[in-house]
């Protein structure tokens, strides 16, 4: 078994055993994180037309309000439960570092002006990220395929099906792209989150500087995550509460390990005090 495989085992067994020492309150504390997108769809879902009517009709252009409505709310509610996911990563942070947050806690980021301008700040910066990779990675593609559907009395049935079936290949390739591209980003909410003192451009560029070269290690992470994820869309959620805190604390103690390696490197030896284990109730090194 090779290193980094043995090193992802065992942060994902460090993490799960963190888990069921403090359950029940990780189970509260992602409640409590998610409450606002749960709430956010449930109203979101009063604007989306019925899906079966969607299926038959061949002119959507009324629907479009609806539709656009229904992202809205979904969009708003996304932003304003920033600080409250915020909040979750600062909790579960000082979870890792054996600490004994209250769940109160997780409204520290919601509760403070300062903060949750700074929760919305980092949810819009990670969002251009995704729209800058979506435009390299699927302008191309969609645009060909958009252009070769206007042109199929010009070019033929055939010959436009068999393009659009190669520009479809692509354009899955550079979903792969984008996803991988965005993905290794997603420490940096960690990151900013148990140091809210940091600007968000500092965060994202030590982010960016930490995790260069680690970028497939944290791929292979994430993607070990994929049966997980596949099991909560059929318990329709309820895996949720045991999944989402479950691969928030594997992601942020490869953030943690990543960025103490990385300035180990820079010469940067004084400890950082938001990520220094409690001496009093460490007992051995988890993950580094």
């Amino acid at each position: 078994m090779n290193e980094k495989r043995l090193f992802r085992i065992t942060l994902k067994l460090y993490a799960k055993r963190m888990l069921f020492q403090n359950l029940r309150d990780c189970i509260a504390a992602t409640l409590f994180s998610m409450s606002l997108m749960l709430l956010g769809n449930l109203l979101a879902q009063r604007f989306l037309p019925d899906l079966r009517v969607l299926e038959t009709t061949l002119d959507l252009t009324p629907y479009l309000p609806q539709v656009l409505r229904y992202y809205a709310v979904l969009l708003s509610a996304l932003l304003l439960s920033a600080p409250l996911t915020m909040g979750f990563y600062a909790w579960l942070s000082e979870l890792s570092m054996n600490r004994k947050p209250r769940l109160r806690e997780i409204f520290n980021w919601f509760g403070d002006l300062r903060m949750a301008a700074k929760a919305f700040g980092a949810v819009l910066w990670f969002g251009v990220i995704c729209v800058f990779q979506a435009v390299i990675h699927l302008a191309l593609p969609i645009g060909l395929m958009l252009f070769i559907s206007k042109r199929v009395d010009v070019m033929g049935a055939q010959s436009a099906t068999f393009l659009i079936g190669l520009l479809t290949l692509l354009l899955a390739a550079g979903i792969g792209l984008m996803l991988a591209r965005v993905l290794v980003y997603l420490p940096a909410q960690y990151l900013l989150a148990s140091h809210p003192e940091m600007r968000i451009r500092e965060a994202y560029a030590q982010c960016r500087k930490f995790m260069s070269g680690r970028h497939w290690e944290f791929l292979f992470l994430v993607g070990s995550f994929l049966f997980w994820f596949y099991l909560e869309s059929l318990s329709g959620g309820i895996l949720t509460f045991f999944v989402q805190p479950y691969f928030t604390l594997s992601v942020l103690l490869f953030t943690q390990e990543a960025r103490t390696r990385w300035m180990h490197q820079m010469g940067r030896t004084t400890p950082d005090p938001a990520w220094t284990p409690s001496s009093a109730e460490e007992e051995e090194e988890p993950y580094v």
